[in-house]
């Protein structure tokens, strides 16, 4: 119910729950980690949560449905399926799914400034009909393997301060915003 500072916070044991209550933030300096043996992590609240390091999913079913905001200044990792979220995901690095067949479920507002490492093709992201995905990215290059993975069936936005480059996806509702030049991609396939 008040504010809570930490430098790490790591998660085990079970299937665990953390709440934050309207008004509240806690701040974690060094990163969150998520290691319990067949658990699950539920984050909730209407407060805020800033892991100011890399946010660290090692075990499945993971949901983040807070209502506050939820931001990961660097990395999250995803290292296993099931990751759902339904609040508002503001993530100021990459999504890595360190090589790990992660299905992931987007039902809220999700917020990426990074690139997207370590797919695995058997994987599933998906941005539901309900879900928000804005891609900030402004990097030249990004893993073409994201083409084989990602599903959007909502709104899905470019909103960068820079150039941006356009995946080829087949988008159901796409918004342009943001400054600079965004280049439509074109994948090739080519034989040499």
């Amino acid at each position: 119910n008040g504010d809570l500072n930490v430098s790490l916070l790591e998660v085990g044991g079970g299937t665990n729950s953390i709440a934050i209550n309207s008004g509240s933030q806690m701040s974690v300096a060094d990163g969150v980690h998520f290691n319990s043996s067949g658990g699950a992590l539920n984050i909730s609240g209407d407060g805020d949560l800033i892991c100011n390091d890399d946010f660290t999913l090692d075990e499945a079913n993971s949901t983040i449905n807070n209502s506050g905001n939820l931001t990961v200044n660097g990395d999250l990792v995803f290292d296993a399926a099931n990751n759902n979220t339904t609040g508002v995901l503001s993530v100021g690095g990459n999504i890595n799914f360190n090589g790990a067949a992660n299905d992931i479920t987007n039902d809220g507002q999700f917020i990426l400034s990074g690139s997207f490492l370590g797919i695995n093709i058997a994987g599933v992201t998906e941005n539901t009909a309900s879900g928000t995905w804005v891609w900030n990215y402004t990097g030249s290059t990004w893993d073409l393997d994201i083409l084989s993975v990602f599903i959007d069936n909502g709104t899905f936005g470019y909103g960068a301060s820079g150039n941006q480059n356009i995946i080829p996806l087949s988008y159901s509702d796409l918004t342009i915003g943001g400054s600079g030049t965004l280049t439509w991609s074109l994948i090739l396939n080519q034989s040499l």
